[in-house]
């Protein structure tokens, strides 16, 4: 069962204390009238910048405004360096496009070829228009059915969805076109027994952007909005609740609040010491101590864990030796006994 919900979020120092899902990395739902911050709907913080002349006073799904392009170089939304690895991934938005440019993007990173690249786009096909995801040296299509996206009836939704295992067309790696799952066309499926890279988070030259690649030769023409990124292969039913609540966060249960390192239900010092256990840790889950999930323990986490439970308890865990200390006492005592023989 899952818990779908609009969510209610609150700030603490050194980090956001809420009952966001570990699942959702970020929602944008575009319902800026201006201004050059794509907002973090989720209230995670970790906020887009929109470049260019994106018009986010055009009409948007059900009723809310969405981000504008106009296939012009620049026009493009840049989202925060945390979305990398071959992770598994859920990315859900809606478009409505005036015209299609073969390969535009949607969202992605990396530049076309590239081993790192990760396009979700487009297509022009000879079953009509279609969705692709272009991934290093290869790519899969999905039309949804005869004669393909009849790109005049106003916005469609898009869900992929890969679980993070050995890319395999409408098996680990899925597409649903307005709530309905589709049947690959088929592709130029190169190493399809590879992992998929699901961003370039960590490498500036290709961020992870919406509507624009770094080469600017893939743009998009026509409007996005309501962009949610997860990082679990969302299913079928969180899906359907998606197509038919657009503006609303899918919230997956369990839900874990940050901190929790030991999901526990208590943010205290047994997740300093989960914290402390893995400091150091690249790539890790969430539980592992990870509390601004960016794919590594470190300090950052222990201040984030430190506002929290200071916030909540009173009790300020800077009193407990961090890792550098450790490592510090550790070579100091050494160096008693040593003087002491």
């Amino acid at each position: 069962m899952r818990v779908m919900k609009q969510v209610i979020l609150f700030g603490a120092m050194f980090g956001m204390v809420s009952e966001v899902s570990a699942d959702v990395l970020g929602w944008y739902s575009l319902d800026e009238t201006s201004g050059g911050v794509a907002v973090d709907t989720s209230g995670q913080g970790y906020d887009g910048i929109i470049n260019g002349e994106v018009d986010l006073s055009v009409a948007g799904v059900g009723g809310s405004t969405g981000a504008g392009f106009t296939n012009t170089p620049g026009e493009s939304i840049v989202l925060p360096e945390r979305y990398s690895g071959n992770a598994a991934r859920s990315i859900s938005l809606w478009f409505d496009a005036n015209t299609v440019i073969d390969q535009g993007r949607l969202i992605g990173s990396g530049n076309s070829g590239a081993a790192q690249q990760f396009d979700i786009t487009l297509e022009e096909s000879t079953g009509g228009i279609s969705v692709g995801v272009r991934y290093g040296n290869g790519n899969i299509f999905w039309s949804g059915g005869s004669g393909g996206i009849n790109i005049d009836a106003g916005f469609h939704h898009m869900v992929m969805t890969y679980d993070g295992t050995t890319l395999v067309a409408d098996d680990t790696l899925k597409m649903y076109i307005d709530g309905v799952l589709v049947t690959s066309d088929g592709g130029n499926l190169n190493n399809s027994g590879q992992l998929l890279q699901t961003g370039d988070g960590s490498d500036d030259a290709d961020p992870f952007t919406i509507a624009l690649d770094v080469s600017g030769s893939r743009r998009f023409d026509g409007v996005i909005d309501d962009v949610h990124i997860f990082d679990r292969a969302i299913d079928a039913g969180d899906v359907s609740f998606l197509n038919s609540n657009p503006g609303q966060l899918l919230i997956g249960e369990p839900v874990r609040l940050v901190g929790d390192f030991n999901n526990d239900g208590v943010r205290d010092i047994e997740d300093y010491f989960v914290w402390r256990s893995n400091y150091g840790i690249v790539d890790p889950t969430v539980a592992d101590g990870d509390a601004n999930r960016d794919h590594k323990v470190d300090i950052i986490d222990f201040q984030i864990l430190r506002g929290i439970v200071l916030d909540e308890s009173g009790v300020d865990l800077a009193n407990i030796p961090e890792p550098t200390s450790l490592v510090l006492l550790g070579l100091s005592g050494a160096m008693l006994v040593r003087r002491k023989k």
